[in-house]
């Protein structure tokens, strides 16, 4: 042994290390023979002096630029060297010495017997591995580097779920950054990750989003601010609404209507309105400039008190102006038929006063517009459903 620490000296100097490859496999096959259970079973002197060589031998480099034959000898002999220490139960240094001549599986089973996750961890790097170090130093507590070592194997998800776990929350954040919107939403809903989700997607001007979330979670108030920061007004209104806030949805609503007024477009305005469901003023709005378009609006207003006294003072006067076609139409948006048939009646538009008699189940009257129309069968229909029997004989016979 201590000859082989000496004629290691030379090819060490020298930098050969097909020498040294050659000096380390025959000290090797020697040691197969003894078995030595560790270098303490061996003398001091020449335990010292292998020591020391073997460790100049790990210390060796070569610059990155080495021709591939000079870099194929110095694989040689770190492999050697990995299987000597292996030979002398030095796992650790044997794992050190195979992951410089690149043979990462024998130095991962060495650094595994040695017990030393670091060695494991510090070759997976090396190899391009980052996942497999990053759970290394996961399951040892270090999550910073953990997470650091995903971000650089382009696992960016991976690392803000580490970083979470961590509650490093701002690391998180950052890392964020480098998400698609998509992307970072699926992964913090997947996390449960509320608040980050929140933040998420503040920073991406997703208020809208915000807003539904704020919503689903029953957080009214919340929601509207959010959908005011995103410019929906229609839709904060309605939060604020369901928050119970009165006065922040008028000054939604006002605010729109002010705007409206201020274009002097009195459709425009009618739109405003009836967005709201503000149909009686709507109509009002629209009346002058679209006659028609004001009793759609009535006509969607169901009982609302103001759209129903719009269409009672247009049908009147209507009727007053002799319009009778017009007075019943308003009649009807008033919600007051009976009004509308006698204008109709009035106006000699018998078969639309027919129709309304028959809503109104008036069947009396609604068989003389019947028979004044000529509808013979359906005059004497109504008259038997009023048993004026009479009247049903004379219209048949007649």
């Amino acid at each position: 042994m201590l000859q082989v620490a000496k004629d290691l000296d030379k090819p060490i100097i020298a930098g050969d290390f097909a020498k040294q490859a050659e000096l380390l496999s025959g000290m090797r096959d020697r040691l197969a023979k003894v078995k030595p259970t560790n270098l303490a079973s061996f003398e001091f002197d020449p335990r010292t002096r292998l020591f020391t060589a073997l460790l100049r031998i790990g210390r060796q480099s070569l610059p990155a630029d080495a021709a591939e034959d000079k870099q194929k000898a110095k694989n040689q002999a770190f492999a050697e060297l990995g299987a000597l220490w292996k030979a002398l139960g030095e796992d650790e240094r044997a794992g050190q010495a195979f992951a410089q001549a690149g043979e990462a599986k024998a130095a991962l089973t060495a650094f595994e017997k040695a017990g030393t996750w670091e060695g494991a961890a510090e070759l997976h790097v090396s190899t391009g591995k980052f996942r497999e170090a990053a759970k290394l130093y996961e399951d040892h507590g270090n999550i910073p580097e953990a997470a650091k070592l995903l971000e650089k194997g382009r696992d960016v998800p991976g690392a803000v779920r580490l970083l979470i776990k961590a509650g490093n929350l701002d690391g998180a954040k950052e890392l964020l950054k480098k998400l698609q919107t998509d992307q970072g939403r699926k992964l913090l809903v997947q996390l449960d990750a509320g608040d980050l989700l929140l933040d998420f997607l503040a920073s991406r001007g997703r208020w809208e989003e915000i807003g539904k979330l704020y919503q689903k979670a029953g957080m009214h108030a919340d929601a509207a601010q959010a959908f005011l920061k995103g410019g929906r007004t229609h839709m904060a209104a309605h939060a604020f609404h369901a928050a119970g806030d009165e006065a922040g949805e008028k000054a939604i609503i006002d605010q729109e209507v002010a705007e409206a007024q201020a274009k002097n477009d009195p459709r425009a305005l009618a739109e405003v309105h009836a967005r709201w469901k503000q149909f009686g003023k709507a109509a009002e709005a629209v009346l002058a400039v679209d006659a028609a378009k004001a009793m759609e609006y009535v006509g969607k207003a169901g009982s609302e008190p103001a759209a129903l006294q719009l269409a009672q003072r247009q049908a009147q006067a209507a009727r007053e102006a002799g319009d009778f076609s017009l007075a019943g139409k308003w009649f009807e948006r008033s919600g007051n038929n009976e009004e509308a048939a006698r204008a109709y009646i009035e106006g000699r538009l018998t078969a639309e006063a027919l129709r309304l008699f028959e809503q109104l189940g008036d069947w009396r009257s609604a068989g003389a517009c019947a028979e004044q129309l000529g509808q013979k069968e359906r005059a004497a229909e109504f008259y038997n459903r009023v048993g004026d029997y009479e009247a049903v004989e004379r219209v048949r016979s007649s």
